[in-house]
């Protein structure tokens, strides 16, 4: 749970019942936006972030301690600062646990204004250079520019021009970050 988002009524009875029969479950979460234009273009891109690689991401995360074996006997690996719960859902996702992947009642995240998500996406990019370094096997060799084109296409598709920009600017604050991170975690 972090601090900026709230469970809506029966999340956290939800999450236990389906514990019952599941290791992990992959609560749902809603980003919160103030109404405005650009607080909906933000929750539209933050819901993208959350989606579209379909990795285990906290706040909304429920965990059987039971399994801590079958991951590698840690939870969090401490070196990363930001991603962790990526790294995190690699190590479940190559395991045979039981995923539940979407929960009828959701997590909410509180509206990010425009700087704040800038400063979150500088902080995943520096946080994901240590996390593609130390889990290069679980991704597939495809051509990172090859990748992002892909992505930019669907995105065009899925977001007017507006949501677009703001996807782009978080991406640029992100790639950023990835640089620092590259010359802060690399091995020489």
């Amino acid at each position: 749970m972090d601090s900026d988002c709230y469970f809506e009524k029966g999340f956290i009875d939800e999450i236990f019942e389906l514990l019952n029969k599941y290791d992990v479950v992959n609560g749902n979460i809603v980003f919160d936006s103030d109404n405005n234009i650009l607080s909906k273009a933000i929750s539209k891109c933050k819901k993208h972030d959350d989606t579209h690689d379909d990795l285990i991401h906290k706040p909304g995360l429920g965990i059987k301690k039971s399994i801590l074996n079958d991951i590698g006997n840690y939870w969090f690996d401490e070196q990363m600062k930001w991603s962790e719960d990526s790294e995190l859902s690699f190590r479940i996702t190559n395991s045979d646990l039981k995923v539940c992947w979407k929960t009828t009642h959701s997590i909410h995240h509180l509206p990010t204004s425009y700087s704040h998500n800038l400063k979150s996406c500088f902080s995943y990019g520096t946080g994901d250079y240590y996390r593609f370094a130390i889990l290069k096997q679980y991704y597939n060799n495809e051509n990172f520019v090859n990748y992002e084109l892909k992505r930019y296409k669907k995105l065009l598709k899925q977001f007017n021009f507006f949501e677009f920009v703001i996807m782009l600017t978080n991406d640029i604050a992100y790639h950023i970050g990835y640089l620092i991170g590259f010359f802060k975690y690399r091995k020489d």
